[in-house]
């Protein structure tokens, strides 16, 4: 299972692709994301589809570029599985 900060930085990234211009909108929406997360089974595939959604022709390269990151860091981390778990993030290992 990889550690649950990595996800969140990338979440971090999504969150400037939805929201670019307000910081307050790219927290709350962190916030959220990271409680689904955490807290649904099978929320990192719905997660991904979400990112999926995207139309990233609308955003900066920088901007562009970090959503790409996302969604490549989860199609290949099949690991993020918290609420099957049962586990408080902050205890989980780093998958490396």
């Amino acid at each position: 299972m990889l550690d649950f900060y990595h996800a969140t930085q990338y979440l971090g990234k999504v969150a400037s692709s939805v929201h670019p211009g307000s910081a307050e909108y790219q927290q709350a929406s962190m916030d959220t994301h990271c409680h689904i997360l955490k807290h649904e089974v099978g929320a990192a595939t719905r997660l991904l589809a979400e990112m999926e959604a995207i139309e990233p022709k609308r955003l900066s390269q920088s901007v562009r570029s970090g959503l790409l990151e996302a969604i490549t860091y989860f199609r290949h981390h099949h690991q993020m599985h918290y609420a099957e778990a049962g586990v408080k993030p902050r205890y989980v290992q780093n998958g490396t």
